[in-house]
């Protein structure tokens, strides 16, 4: 419970889940589960998890009604429950708000800084580059060429 305090609170002073799982790891906090280290999916894991303040979702994930019967995640096949108060809440729900509102605008601010959204253009012959993935590095041509 203090380590989910420490990373809500963390985010919310405006620390990145990569500097989270950093600082997590440089003070040896353990992870539990003979788990070594901790990564930013894990800390966006806590981070987005309603079950910290108090409250559950039952019904994620449902069985499949054909044999073998496997668990698949519940995407509407089946009705989901929401239950209020099941258990001591670590995280109050105002911070879970704030800090899923916070993930949502950082989510924005930095969309298309990505190598993969850039568009590189030829001062040549005025056209686009095309990306080619080389067995090493990543390779651009200009589409006229």
């Amino acid at each position: 419970a203090e380590v989910v305090r420490r990373i809500f609170s963390a985010y919310l002073s405006g620390q990145g889940k990569d500097d989270i799982a950093r600082e997590l790891n440089q003070l040896g906090v353990d992870r539990g589960r003979n788990r070594e280290k901790w990564h930013p999916s894990t800390v966006a894991y806590i981070l987005t998890n309603i079950s910290y303040t108090g409250d559950m979702i039952w019904q994620k994930s449902c069985a499949t009604d054909t044999i073998p019967f496997r668990q698949v995640r519940n995407l509407g096949q089946k009705p989901r429950y929401f239950v209020e108060h099941s258990h001591p809440a670590i995280v109050s729900c105002a911070d879970f708000q704030r800090v899923q509102e916070l993930m949502s605008s950082r989510k924005g601010q930095f969309h298309g800084t990505h190598h993969k959204d850039f568009h590189f253009f030829c001062a040549d012959m005025g056209s686009s580059f095309q990306k080619k993935n080389g067995s090493d590095r990543f390779l651009c041509r200009c589409r006229k060429w």
